[in-house]
């Protein structure tokens, strides 16, 4: 199947389900075909090392894992928990732990009313800021964020308050708002802006949250993104 063609599948999908996005997303980018059948798909995103897989079940997936070099990935995701949990459980370099996440777009043409004039770029200076309060970050994406523009902070007078910004796949992410700051609409604005940031690039604005991520998920409600109907479980490389 051409790429064309498996696009417009995957547009198909994601028109009835939103949690398909970051596939499209993906294809659009250029990620290889490893497999387009029209019903089940391998889609290879080198540049961020991640595997995306969509199969009627287990059974279906393993007819066609020989075509999957697990090394070149950090990172699987997969619409079906039983074969991430597979993934996981059969090669060590993943964690056992499976995340279960949630899709949720932007799929409007307005940008949000926000006053960004508290928001501004943080630069490489703040890396450390952003390492002790986020957890998850990747040394190598972080720093090309940072020296990039794509990370910004909010300030009261010179003090930051949080911080919010872009991942390498053009997500939206990295969102946290320290303690004392936190229940004054902060979060509210500093995603608006990075939406509003992704429109006038010409992206969708997109985000991948935590299942069991209540306060993000609220606030992506209150922000009207679409929420995807399916979950993604993602699997991890152990070294994450």
């Amino acid at each position: 199947m051409s790429q064309k063609m498996a696009i417009s599948c995957i547009l198909d999908l994601t028109s009835k389900d939103p949690a398909y996005f970051p596939v499209l997303n993906a294809l659009r980018h250029g990620a290889r075909i490893l497999l387009a059948d029209g019903t089940n798909f391998l889609i290879s995103d080198e540049d961020e090392r991640c595997l995306y897989i969509i199969a009627q079940d287990l059974e279906t997936y393993l007819a066609y894992e020989f075509l999957v070099d697990y090394d070149q990935y950090d990172w699987i995701k997969s619409y079906d928990e039983m074969i991430a949990d597979y993934i996981a459980k059969a090669n060590h370099k993943y964690r056992d732990e499976l995340w279960r996440m949630k899709v949720a777009v932007y799929d409007k043409d307005e940008p949000l009313a926000v006053d960004s004039s508290f928001i501004r770029p943080l630069d490489i200076t703040y890396y450390g800021v952003i390492g002790a309060h986020y957890e998850y970050y990747d040394d190598e994406e972080l720093t090309a964020a940072l020296e990039n523009g794509f990370v910004f902070g909010y300030f009261k007078g010179e003090e930051l308050c949080g911080f919010i910004g872009l991942h390498s796949d053009a997500s939206i992410g990295m969102l946290r708002v320290f303690e004392k700051y936190r229940r004054q609409g902060i979060a509210y604005a500093l995603e608006s802006y990075l939406i509003n940031l992704s429109l006038s690039l010409k992206m969708i604005p997109f985000a991948e949250i935590k299942a069991d991520n209540t306060a993000s998920l609220k606030l992506q409600e209150k922000l009207e993104m679409l929420m995807g109907r399916s979950d993604v479980f993602w699997v991890i490389h152990s070294a994450s």
